[in-house]
């Protein structure tokens, strides 16, 4: 209030808030293909288990789409999940993790 900006000078301004609950993002953005739906139009992910490297279907909710992808609920954080080919792999195959930095595998 007892502050006067004018033009050239600098500072550092913060806020903090809450959205309205019908606002609030909820779920985890994914690409859209990391999603797979079944013929009984349940969608999924596979889930990567970093020690075997074997997937496994977890059944997901699907949110609004992004600029970047889809919502889903269901997903823990941390937890990988696989994005290319995810439509060709079968419970109980084993992927391996690629680095997003370099390209090669993580193990």
């Amino acid at each position: 209030e007892d502050f006067r900006i004018l033009p050239g000078m600098t500072g550092e301004a913060s806020a903090s808030g809450t959205l309205p609950q019908e606002q609030e993002v909820r779920g985890t953005e994914v690409p859209v293909a990391a999603v797979v739906a079944d013929n009984d139009n349940t969608s999924y992910v596979w889930v990567i288990d970093e020690t075997t490297g074997r997937v496994s279907r977890l059944d997901v909710e699907l949110g609004e789409t992004t600029p970047l992808g889809i919502m889903i609920s269901g997903v823990e954080v941390g937890q990988w999940i696989a994005v290319a080919g995810a439509h060709y792999l079968q419970e109980g195959q084993i992927v391996r993790i690629q680095k997003e930095s370099d390209g090669e595998d993580a193990s």
